[in-house]
């Protein structure tokens, strides 16, 4: 018996110190967190696309990592004012999500805007053109394709290119019925894609009677002490980037899911249910704009923009790679190039160069905490697809 109370005992200081050394790690995880001193860029709400970025803002976004200088146009484009690119030659548009709009590099900067100097120089009237970005933190496959109606007749691209995000481009497909959108809860009213019973594309409405007027960080973190989403925690966020943290993202299930679940859905070999489901649906939202861009005479081209694990080799050997026959590191491009081919689009894998420059100059292509490309990734980035122009503009 007294063994028993004794085991007891300790086995509840173990628990109480377990408790406290993590509260601890937390407490001091947050404190060594890069801060984010100031980020004015918002968003507003949009009964189409739930939310959209506030036309004219001009502001700098400053972390522990990077300050940028962000100009939002009037439009809404993390670009500079389209007045006076009505008589370009080559019109692109470009669609995306904070990859390409882009956090962490400033407008100028985004691999969108370095892919427009690359390609059009002053003077040239051979080739003269403009590239909008219409980029937007937290958008979906399903918000692309809206974007690309809401701006087709306005700007009249030649070109669309979409900026297709490895982090969250499959993961973040959510329709209410199956719990709700991932970026933008605060915005529910939105036009939304969902599959039917035989998994063809259906357009539907979400529209919540609630007030969408505050203003919010287009930040997905959450400060909930008791959520069970290890993305809330600084403790998660600070370990992640260790080659530890890669392995537990990787290998260990909370509750029946892996805390890297974004990563997870586009790395699977054989993806389980609810993968397939988020990978039919981003493959019809594809085939869908591919149908509208052709049917309105303009070319499509598929941009793929890896992600951390898919990139350097240190992050992908202790994590994913682990599991050769689970995972893949290049079987999100070898999907997307297979649905580039079947829909008669372009396609351009950029996840060669960045591994090749973060090589070549020994340092990452992506900020360690905000895992966004640095505006040097965006460069690379910028050099894949100017190098697929190349041979398309000649």
């Amino acid at each position: 018996m007294k063994f028993i109370k004794n085991t007891v005992i300790n086995l509840a200081l173990l628990l109480v110190s377990l408790a406290i050394g993590l509260w601890l790690g937390e407490w001091i995880a947050a404190k060594m967190e890069p801060k984010v001193y100031k980020a004015n860029i918002i968003w507003t709400g949009n009964d189409t696309l739930g939310f959209v970025n506030k036309p004219n803002q001009k502001d700098y976004i400053h972390t522990d990592e990077f300050n940028t200088y962000m100009t939002i146009n009037a439009l809404g484009m993390s670009d500079d004012e389209v007045a006076g690119t009505e008589n370009a030659k080559t019109k692109i548009l470009v669609v995306g999500d904070s990859h390409t709009f882009a956090a962490g590099a400033a407008s100028a900067n985004t691999w969108a805007n370095v892919l427009e100097r690359m390609l059009f120089k002053p003077n040239d009237t051979i080739h003269s053109g403009t590239v909008y970005n219409t980029g937007t933190a937290g958008y979906n496959l399903g918000q692309y394709l809206l974007t690309y109606r809401k701006f087709r007749k306005i700007l009249k691209p030649k070109y669309l290119i979409v900026g297709f995000s490895s982090a969250t481009d499959v993961y973040d497909l959510i329709p209410p019925r199956k719990g709700g959108f991932v970026y933008g809860g605060n915005y529910p009213n939105r036009t939304y894609f969902d599959l039917d019973s035989n998994n063809n594309l259906v357009e539907l409405q979400n529209v919540v009677k609630q007030d969408t007027s505050s203003k919010v960080s287009p930040s997905p973190v959450s400060k909930a002490w008791f959520s069970f989403q290890a993305e809330d925690y600084a403790l998660y966020r600070l370990l992640k980037r260790s080659k530890l943290a890669a392995w537990v993202a990787a290998n260990i299930e909370i509750n029946g899911k892996k805390p890297w679940t974004g990563m997870q859905t586009v790395l699977k070999i054989k993806p389980d249910e609810e993968e397939q489901y988020r990978w039919t649906l981003a493959t019809k939202l594809l085939e869908k704009m591919a149908e509208e861009t052709q049917k309105d005479s303009v070319k499509m081209i598929l941009v793929n923009i890896p992600y951390v694990p898919q990139v350097y080799d240190e992050i992908w050997d202790s994590s994913f790679g682990r599991q050769p026959d689970v995972y893949s590191r290049t079987i999100c491009a070898e999907r997307l190039a297979a649905i580039a081919k079947e829909s008669n689009i372009g396609f351009v894998n950029t996840m060669p160069i960045l591994i090749e420059w973060s090589k070549k100059y020994n340092r990452r292509m992506h900020y360690l905490y905000d895992g966004h490309p640095t505006e040097e990734g965006h460069r690379a980035i910028a050099t894949a697809v100017y190098a697929y122009f190349q041979q398309e503009l000649k």
